[in-house]
């Protein structure tokens, strides 16, 4: 009983009764602990494929510790024009448009991060094309499902293009 009071006390602190706090931008605290973890906002690019609300959640979430964010997406234009804001936790988390690039195609990026966002049958091969020699994590950002897509896509990719391995 005591730990379901606990929890919910913490809960409070996320409701609506509390004014939600507006961020935006690098925060002092999550760059000094993404730093010790050896993630310096200057070199974490980072490239989500796909425009959706799981890749916009993850972009706004990660511009308090990286300031180069890149979205490769021919739908992307509402965050062109309106930027990103997620309410999270009673806090809205808000990236002005301009901040994150727009792409129709990631050919000159050599990202530290790869989100992969679309859905399961996207075009994998320019996910895997945009892997630099500064590529750290490729990432599903849906489900089980696509994971296991990703996974095979890359197995095909590099019996295709052995010389990208």
């Amino acid at each position: 009983m005591q730990r379901a009071l606990s929890l919910l006390g913490r809960r409070s602190f996320a409701s609506p009764a509390f004014a939600p706090a507006t961020i935006s931008g690098l925060s002092p605290n999550k760059v000094a602990e993404a730093t010790a973890l050896g993630f310096h906002p200057a070199d974490t690019a980072i490239i989500a494929f796909g425009a959706g609300a799981v890749n916009n959640t993850l972009l706004s979430l990660m511009s308090q510790v990286s300031e180069d964010l890149a979205i490769v997406s021919t739908h992307a234009e509402h965050i062109a024009a309106e930027g990103v804001s997620l309410q999270h936790r009673g806090d809205e988390y808000v990236v002005p448009p301009g901040v994150i690039t727009i792409k129709e195609a990631a050919c000159d990026k050599n990202p530290r991060i790869i989100l992969n966002g679309r859905q399961v049958g996207g075009c994998y091969d320019e996910i895997f094309d945009a892997v630099g020699p500064g590529t750290e994590f490729i990432v599903t950002a849906q489900n089980g499902p696509s994971a296991r897509m990703l996974a095979d896509a890359a197995r095909d990719y590099l019996a295709r293009k052995p010389d990208r391995a």
